[in-house]
């Protein structure tokens, strides 16, 4: 707009833009041609007069940061000063991604150290990295005696659901010396960003802990000597070896 001053003649401003980490013909338009504007003769600054231009901002499908870029005037004619001579546009993301558990059972036996859990974008496409997270709800096993807490799962930049691929984090079993029957643990994946949607067939999956431990069992004696008349107790004992089960 017309900040000082009264026109007795037309004047051409010239609006130019510069890239931030919005990036031109990628996230906007920077078409110079729409970016003159004209202020013709009779205007003033007690007219409140403006000229105003439209910036393309191209909506993508791709989740990313908020992303800035710069508008800044200009003029070549030596009567004609600018003030207030740059603006920051910042882009607003507006896409999600969905994500899921790859499987919804998993099992473990408690020397495995290797075995993962994995999780996959489902819909959509990353611009920028982002991080789900995995939390046990205990049902047989238990968090901190038969497993350890997950660590987070991160997808990074460039990935989509068109790969086939998802990412994974260990599973970490506690191996006891407890002879005990296989234990399960349901989990959930969840996200603290409202762009980032867990989508109902893979929020929960299961891991069942395969127990890989034994007992040893002997009788107390190992010579009796009975009377025919007599009813004799035999005792067997644990010999080695812990129970959280029974066994016959």
């Amino acid at each position: 707009k017309l900040t000082n001053g009264t026109l007795g003649r037309s004047i051409i401003i010239d609006v130019n833009t510069s890239n931030g980490s919005a990036l031109s013909s990628h996230d906007f338009s920077a078409d110079t041609d729409l970016h003159s504007l004209v202020f013709v003769s009779g205007q003033s600054s007690d007219n409140f007069s403006e000229q105003c231009f439209s910036v393309i901002i191209y909506d993508d499908n791709i989740l990313e940061d908020e992303e800035t870029f710069s508008v800044h005037l200009t003029s070549t004619l030596p009567n004609v000063l600018t003030v207030f001579t740059t603006a920051i546009i910042t882009i607003i993301d507006n896409d999600f991604v969905e994500v899921g558990f790859s499987n919804t059972s998993y099992t473990a036996a408690e020397e495995d150290q290797g075995k993962k859990i994995c999780a996959e974008l489902t819909n959509g496409t990353l611009g920028k990295d982002i991080t789900v997270y995995i939390s046990g709800v205990n049902g047989s096993a238990m968090l901190s005696k038969d497993y350890a807490a997950f660590q987070p799962i991160v997808f990074t930049s460039g990935q989509s659901s068109d790969d086939v691929r998802g990412q994974c984090v260990d599973i970490v079993i506690l191996d006891d010396d407890i002879l005990e029957n296989d234990e399960t643990v349901t989990v959930q994946l969840s996200s603290e960003s409202n762009s980032i949607s867990v989508v109902p067939s893979g929020k929960t999956a299961t891991i069942t802990i395969v127990d890989n431990d034994f007992v040893e069992v002997a009788l107390t004696r190992s010579l009796y000597e009975v009377q025919e008349s007599s009813d004799p107790l035999v005792c067997v004992k644990l010999s080695n070896g812990s129970l959280e089960t029974t066994v016959y």
